[in-house]
């Protein structure tokens, strides 16, 4: 398997990941989200359209050896609206697909991410995570993230309170003394 930077060209299979281990995951654990959210794939195709021309992140996939993606992670710097001046690098998304999840994907995608981060100047490390989401939250977890709090947040009807994560010493978590 070979873990690169995102290209343009990697769109269609970007959007087809996010939405499927998104609707996959939610619909075993908060099935009214995906309900209600519908199919978003026009919402999709913009949203990372605009991520992968924007300077200020970067997108790593990882694809199997007839180059089918299998995951994606978005990084760059801490979201404003997270309040939290003291991590300033973030783990902005990450989604395997429903049938590579399992593989050491995610994980592999989540400690690159932390090393661009790292190499950019970054200390540390956020993720947000749905509330609601206890395999995400277990995975983090598992990585060495510690929990920060809870940010109460809705979407419409739905609850989408965020689970706040962070590594807070990326030179020893990303070098394995912590991870």
């Amino acid at each position: 398997m070979t873990l690169r930077i995102a290209r343009p060209d990697d769109l269609d299979a970007i959007v087809a990941i996010h939405l499927e281990s998104w609707q996959t995951a939610f619909s075993k654990f908060y099935p009214e989200a995906v309900h209600e959210r519908g199919d978003q794939t026009s919402e999709r195709y913009e949203t990372w359209q605009q991520i992968l021309s924007d300077p200020q992140y970067f997108v790593y996939v990882r694809e199997d050896q007839q180059g089918n993606l299998l995951g994606m992670a978005q990084g760059g710097a801490t979201h404003p609206k997270w309040s939290e001046p003291d991590h300033r690098g973030e783990l902005h998304r990450l989604y395997v697909s429903s049938t590579a999840q399992g593989q050491g994907i995610g994980r592999a995608l989540t400690v690159q991410i932390g090393t661009t981060l790292f190499e950019q100047g970054f200390s540390s490390m956020l993720v947000a995570a749905w509330a609601v989401n206890t395999p995400a939250r277990r995975f983090y977890e598992g990585l060495g993230a510690q929990f920060l709090r809870i940010v109460p947040q809705s979407n419409g009807t739905l609850d989408s309170s965020q689970a706040l994560y962070c590594w807070h010493d990326l030179s020893a978590w990303v070098t394995g003394e912590s991870a």
